[in-house]
């Protein structure tokens, strides 16, 4: 294998790194909503941007094991909520850190979205690399 076959390859599996990422997440997201701890959570700060029309909502938990707070956010469409709604969170109780809601890595979109990227630099490094053979 030469050089310019390494690098190649370091190219296609650098294209499927979104894919993993996501898969990752949305595994991670799966096993806290199905063995976590439950906590309610307060909204304290909303912000918005306006192209793509956008709110990231922070909100605040509290472990009841450990009396210990934890700080999160998510990212959604345009918000229903406001400073000082509670949510339902779900946390890793070995690990707090990690937490999520109901819905949140569901989206079958970003899988495609991965795929796809995966695809498309597949493709263009197996079409470099044939026209790198003749």
């Amino acid at each position: 294998m030469t050089g310019f076959d390494t690098v190649h390859l370091l190219t296609a599996l650098f294209g499927f790194l979104p894919l993993a990422i996501i898969l990752y997440k949305t595994r991670r997201a799966r096993k806290i909503l199905a063995t976590g701890q439950i906590a309610k959570a307060q909204v304290y700060h909303i912000t918005s941007t306006r192209r793509p029309p956008q709110d990231t909502v922070y909100y605040s938990f509290v472990d009841e094991r450990t009396s210990k707070q934890y700080l999160g956010r998510f990212s959604i469409g345009t918000t229903p909520y406001q400073v000082g709604d509670t949510l339902d969170i779900y946390y890793d109780a070995n690990n707090p850190k990690y937490n999520t809601l109901k819905g949140a890595w569901g989206s079958s979109v970003l899988l495609w979205f991965g795929i796809v990227i995966a695809v498309f630099v597949l493709l263009i490094v197996y079409e470099q690399w044939q026209t790198a053979k003749v």
